[in-house]
């Protein structure tokens, strides 16, 4: 190369470079540094702002996004042309989430929606130019958790809880990991629910972490219309033990849990069941007994036992007696003798049940004496009859 191509050279590339310059001085490059003079966002989901423009000397906004406590944030941005928007937390250290953009024209805007939780405290939009200059809108809303979780952000500081406590609590993109401590006062059955309005992880561990109380992670799958409620029985001994709530998958959103003694309105029962037999006093049936809270139920009946109704031979009549046998009954405790005569009726107990043989006496000559027998079962204080014999009847002598 030639001097005078060395020269030439030299001043194409001083011309770019001033070229480069001139643009760079007609452009408004915002530093982050500006975001502290952010205009503030509504929450109220009706407020839009009024159209911002993005021009090649005013090529980027900040909206500062002020959340009085965890949360669910909306908002939108309504494109009139190619915009990118981002939401970072409150020293921009982090980002909520990846850039978005979107992407309408004049006579066709497009709006994109973004959801997501996040805890109390405060956040900045940053909404620039993706190459066009145009125009575009941002609306925001904001729905509160109702979080009394008060900041359990660790094993180390975690929340104090009592049994029979409701706690509701939030999985935002600040907080994504909850614990909580709790004192079981005595060795037994506990019960505990989990209701996910999102995607989920817990765990319940014992006091060093060492020992899950589940030998697995658990997940719960719910949405804000449709929460879903896991339920477990636990066997718990007296001490601490810490429960940890997570962000599973990348979801976040609103949570609730309590912790109660196993009772048998919460238990999901574990039945345990044994056959009774029937018996002539009373039905046989299926016995059900929960082995966590002790409740019990019985189905499956079946009808008692029948005795067998002994049969009445031919009375065989003597002087001022008569002489009465009938047929064994099996299972029969032993008989009862109903007998009337001259108008007076008296029964004779006649125990063990192979006596079927009894002569009555004291019986009115010349009269007729009128009989029958049945069989009786006792067991323990209560006692099962048969039905009674056909008549047989004798002119006493």
């Amino acid at each position: 190369m030639n001097y005078s191509q060395k020269k030439k050279l030299s001043m194409t590339a001083v011309f770019l470079l001033a070229l480069l310059l001139a643009a760079c001085i007609n452009v408004k490059w915002v530093s982050a540094a500006d975001y502290k003079n952010a205009a503030n966002l509504t929450l109220d989901d009706k407020t839009w702002t009024l159209s911002q423009w993005l021009t090649d000397t005013d090529n980027e906004h900040w909206y500062r996004i002020n959340i009085p406590s965890d949360g669910k944030l909306t908002y939108k941005v309504r494109a009139y042309t190619f915009v990118y928007y981002q939401l970072f937390n409150e020293d921009l250290s982090k980002q909520m989430e990846y850039s978005h953009y979107t992407s309408g024209s004049e006579k066709s805007p497009n709006t994109d929606t973004r959801e997501l939780g996040l805890s109390k405290g405060t956040y900045y939009l940053k909404v620039w130019e993706g190459g066009d200059s145009g125009k575009y809108d941002v609306n925001a809303a904001f729905v509160s958790y109702n979080a009394t979780d008060e900041n359990a952000v660790s094993y180390e500081s975690p929340q104090y809880i009592m049994l029979n406590s409701e706690i509701t609590g939030g999985i935002t993109e600040t907080d994504e990991e909850d614990w909580y401590r709790i004192s079981i006062p005595s060795t037994g059955y506990y019960h505990y629910t989990m209701r996910a309005y999102t995607s989920v992880a817990y765990q319940l561990y014992n006091e060093d972490l060492s020992t899950k109380v589940h030998s697995w992670d658990q997940y719960s799958y719910g949405t804000e219309l449709s929460p879903k409620t896991d339920a477990h029985d636990v066997v718990l001994e007296k001490g601490i033990y810490y429960f940890k709530i997570y962000k599973h998958s990348y979801d976040t959103g609103k949570y609730s849990f309590v912790f109660t003694k196993l009772s048998q309105d919460s238990c999901d029962h574990d039945y345990k069941y044994t056959y009774v037999e029937p018996t002539y006093t009373r039905k046989g049936y299926t016995h059900y007994k929960c082995s966590k809270c002790g409740r019990t139920y019985n189905n499956n009946y079946r009808d008692k036992l029948v005795l067998g109704t002994p049969y009445l031979y031919t009375i065989s009549a003597g002087k001022k007696n008569a002489s009465v046998s009938w047929s064994s009954v099996y299972n029969a405790s032993g008989y009862q003798i109903l007998y009337k005569i001259n108008g007076t009726k008296k029964t004779l107990k006649v125990a063990g049940g192979s006596n079927t043989r009894r002569v009555l006496r004291g019986l009115k000559s010349k009269k007729v004496c009128i009989v029958q027998v049945r069989a009786y079962k006792k067991e323990g204080k209560q006692m099962a009859y048969s039905k009674w014999s056909s008549k047989q009847s004798a002119r006493i002598k």
